[in-house]
């Protein structure tokens, strides 16, 4: 019966196929019927394979209840850490719900690790084409969005039509129903949402005129080293170069600004560690918090405290004054204290100074 309803639907989807002026025999056209079949077939096997996978990626981040009432999320039955899937992934609101991307959390349950796998789809081209549209203000946006800030967008101006750009509100607009950027309707503020979309932002800066900010990215790995190490000079020095690159963007005048510039400069650390920022601590608020994840290895967690026309050696007595170590206080590793000062009238064009110190909690 099956076969019969296969044949007899193959023979309506090819029927107009075959033109009054093509003659073809039945042996031809019985084979077109069978090959069209088994497109048909394959077509239901992937279907299914994808509903599978995506079925095994919801159930994973469903809290499972147990007889107490307690609930655990399931991710661990994939063996991977939830706050680092959290991290590359989470970041869309619908309706105030934080979603996540499906296809990506598929395949890093599937491939058992977390990697920018969106830059491998058709759209990645999109982000070069909309964030090098000569807009005034485009190029300032975009920074302060890699910064980890939030731009008002008004998206009712797009026409739904990605050939008829024609304002900087379009470009960003386009972003969002792309998914390369995320969008907060009660603020109508855009933001990129997490750290596979950096990444694919990253890759897109390294061509056109944003080659010089893609050089200056390139460089965080390094300062990301260097203050594991505890090199100050060399940390100085790369921020010093951080600054140079993004002032051209973004205003740089107090420790608000130097805070988004550091975000810039630390630009790859959310692959190891959950950053946040005015962290509650002790007697007041962390600049930065550095709380390593599961796969962050080696490296430390870090306090880092910013000050502007001070001294480095100012903001290590604050951390320590203020107990800023103390948000860490359940982490039994070395803590790095990191105090990073910029003086606006810097000796010989020198303006940054840091200063790192090792801490245990006793």
């Amino acid at each position: 019966m099956k076969t019969n309803l296969i044949y007899i639907l193959g023979m309506m989807c090819l029927s107009g196929t075959v033109s009054a002026q093509t003659t073809v025999n039945y042996t031809e056209f019985e084979q077109k019927v069978l090959d069209y079949s088994q497109t048909l077939k394959q077509s239901v096997s992937q279907r299914t394979a994808m509903q599978k996978a995506m079925k095994a990626a919801k159930t994973a981040f469903f809290p499972a209840v147990d007889a107490t009432g307690s609930y655990q999320y399931r991710i661990n039955k994939y063996d991977m850490d939830f706050d680092s899937v959290k991290a590359w992934y989470n970041g869309y609101l619908i309706d105030g719900v934080h979603m996540y991307n499906p296809n990506s959390v598929t395949q890093a349950m599937i491939d058992q690790d977390c990697d920018s796998y969106w830059r491998n789809t058709s759209s990645f081209s999109s982000i070069n084409t909309f964030i090098t549209m000569n807009y005034a203000g485009l190029k300032d946006d975009i920074m302060t969005m890699l910064a980890g800030g939030k731009i008002r967008v008004n998206p009712y101006t797009f026409k739904n039509d990605f050939s008829t750009i024609a304002s900087k509100d379009d470009a960003l607009t386009a972003l969002i129903h792309l998914g390369y950027l995320g969008y907060d309707a009660d603020r109508k503020k855009s933001f990129i949402p997490n750290y596979e979309v950096a990444t694919a932002f990253e890759l897109a800066l390294q061509t056109g005129e944003w080659s010089e900010i893609a050089k200056a990215i390139s460089t965080c790995d390094e300062l990301l080293d260097e203050t594991i190490d505890g090199n100050a000079i060399r940390v100085a020095e790369l921020i010093e170069q951080a600054h140079d690159t993004y002032t051209s963007v973004l205003k740089y005048n107090d420790e608000n600004s130097l805070s988004c510039v550091l975000t810039m400069a630390y630009f790859t650390a959310p692959g190891y560690y959950n950053i946040v920022r005015e962290m509650p601590a002790g007697k007041g608020f962390t600049d930065f918090a550095f709380i390593p994840r599961s796969n962050a290895g080696f490296r430390p967690a870090m306090i880092v405290e910013l000050k502007y026309n001070q001294s480095a050696e100012t903001a290590i007595k604050q951390i320590k004054e203020k107990k800023y170590h103390g948000a860490l206080s359940g982490y039994s590793d070395k803590i790095l204290l990191v105090g990073i000062n910029y003086n606006e009238d810097g000796s010989d064009k020198k303006h940054h100074t840091c200063v790192i110190e090792e801490w245990r909690n006793s």
